[in-house]
């Protein structure tokens, strides 16, 4: 079940307390325009306030029915969405959530303009009156690479062992090797709507903070991993807020993957993690923090997060993309050795892969375990313990792939 916290407790108080159904048809009297908003980069309405912090279930208060109604006349692109059924209450407040919802809390929602209103009568909302800046065939083309983009993200992170910590990393250094940020029409001024949203992120590759943020809640949010967007307008800048284990923590992709004027300059899979999982007061340290002209301190964004957990955690001492083989996950220290996730120390080190005993991990351990493989040689316990690179207690032909695959990488 997906938790989300955003905009559930503003949800079940704006619904209207009754136990039946009312339909609305576009000829009933009395339907007129309520309200008209507009959406602002990186901003949340003062009603979805970034300091709400319960939880409560979307679908216990029909929120998932609300997103797959809204999202049917999205693919679409009607003008016009009829959400009578839910019997919100004609208030701005309920505007300025739904809103929110849309464009903040919908990242499949990439086509929708910037410009929303609503139709209804006394005492109920019935439309949704929404522009787009695409057809719906267009949209729909680029929806299906949109999802098939996403999902080749996370297809090997669903199920398995792994941890919802080691999911958010991997997930982390994915968007930062395939996104670059949009440097270069930022500098002349001509940025397409694109690159605010997910979809440039994952399909196009380029975006800047928002659509990498929005991108990063997406793949998430496959993964069973629930976050929601922060922004600062002071800074103005967003970012995520990740939920490990219900504790709240900061993420900012778009800061660990720093910009080059010529991106042809960026070393491959350079990644930075001075931004994952971090607290507040953390965060404050990497400069999240904007100053006044008596050069006081501005914070104006969600600082929830308080538990300093990952604050100084391993991943701190890498630039390097973690990449997962098979079901273990290895990257480079900055001293340039080849590591293993579980073991946060050079392979060699932790006794695997180095099966001659040179202190390098290269195509002579392969053609030993070759040879342990066909019996032409007898290991030692040392030996067994480093060719069996997969970790299963065994040494057979997943150890030979295995060990093809680190050469890969370290190569």
């Amino acid at each position: 079940m997906r938790i989300k916290k955003l905009f559930s407790v503003i949800i079940a108080l704006c619904l209207i307390a009754v136990t039946f159904v009312m339909n609305v048809s576009a000829e009933d009297e009395g339907i007129r325009l309520i309200y008209e908003i507009e959406t602002h980069n990186y901003a949340f309405s003062e009603s979805c306030s970034a300091q709400e912090t319960q939880y409560l279930s979307y679908l216990s208060i029909g929120s998932q029915e609300l997103r797959e109604c809204i999202f049917e006349g999205l693919y679409n692109c009607q003008a016009q969405i009829d959400i009578s059924k839910f019997g919100f209450l004609p208030t701005q407040e309920n505007c300025d959530m739904l809103g929110d919802f849309i464009w903040k809390e919908m990242p499949e929602a990439f086509h929708v303009g910037n410009k929303m209103s609503f139709n209804g009568c006394t005492d109920l909302l019935v439309y949704i009156n929404l522009e787009y800046n695409c057809t719906a065939e267009e949209y729909q083309t680029m929806y299906a690479d949109f999802e098939k983009s996403a999902n080749d993200m996370v297809k090997d992170l669903k199920g398995g062992n792994l941890t919802d910590v080691q999911k958010a990393l991997l997930l982390h250094d994915r968007l930062a090797i395939k996104c670059e940020y949009d440097y270069e029409n930022l500098k002349n001024g001509t940025l397409s709507y694109k690159v605010y949203t997910a979809y440039g992120a994952l399909v196009e590759g380029l975006a800047v903070c928002q659509g990498y943020a929005e991108a990063y809640d997406y793949l998430l949010e496959k993964v069973g991993i629930d976050s929601i967007l922060c922004s600062s307008d002071a800074l103005n800048h967003a970012w995520n807020i990740v939920y490990i284990d219900g504790k709240p923590y900061h993420v900012d992709v778009t800061w660990d993957d720093p910009v080059y004027e010529n991106p042809t300059q960026k070393p491959a899979g350079y990644v930075s993690h001075k931004n994952f999982l971090l607290s507040s007061d953390a965060l404050k340290g990497t400069d999240h923090v904007a100053k006044n002209d008596d050069d006081s301190e501005i914070v104006d964004y969600n600082t929830s997060p308080t538990d300093t957990t990952y604050d100084s955690y391993f991943w701190q001492n890498s630039f390097s993309e973690f990449h997962l083989m098979g079901n273990n996950i290895y990257y480079f220290n900055n001293n340039g050795a080849f590591c293993g996730y579980d073991e946060k120390m050079p392979l060699v080190d932790a006794g695997l892969g180095d099966i001659n005993g040179d202190k390098k991990i290269d195509a002579m351990d392969v053609s030993r375990c070759r040879q342990f493989l066909v019996e032409t040689e007898t290991p030692e316990d040392t030996s067994v313990k480093a060719c069996d690179i997969n970790k299963d207690g065994k040494i057979n032909i997943l150890d030979l792939v295995h060990f093809k695959r680190v050469l890969i990488y370290i190569g």
